[in-house]
């Protein structure tokens, strides 16, 4: 991959910027479909970065294509910003390392990914 490409939310997208990263801001799902696409078609070399909230309600046929996409690299990127319980907060890391690594992972006192 020659290029990390960010898809945001408009707040953040000015802190991956001054980072030295291409950044997008987008204001709904929607945005960043249409962004997601362009990459896709574009078929240039990219390591690109969206945001989890965003990510997570993409739809799943779009998904699949970035992840058969020969020229494409996802990772998804924290853009929780609220404090939850530790519960749901396992969850969140659980499913973040599972997207990236695509490896099912437990944590102490669960069995089969399920809390006991």
């Amino acid at each position: 991959m020659n290029k990390l490409v960010v898809i945001t939310s408009v707040s953040m997208a000015n802190g991956y910027r001054l980072a030295g990263n291409e950044a997008y801001g987008v204001a709904n799902v929607k945005e960043a479909t249409e962004l997601v696409r362009k990459f896709i078609d574009n078929c240039e070399p990219v390591l690109l970065a969206i945001d989890d909230e965003l990510f997570s309600q993409m739809d799943r046929k779009l998904i699949k294509e970035v992840y058969d996409c020969k020229h494409l690299a996802l990772v998804t990127i924290p853009g929780k910003t609220t404090k939850t319980d530790n519960r749901l907060s396992q969850k969140y890391f659980y499913n973040m390392i599972r997207h990236a690594t695509g490896v099912q992972i437990h944590f102490k006192g669960e069995s089969n990914g399920s809390s006991k």
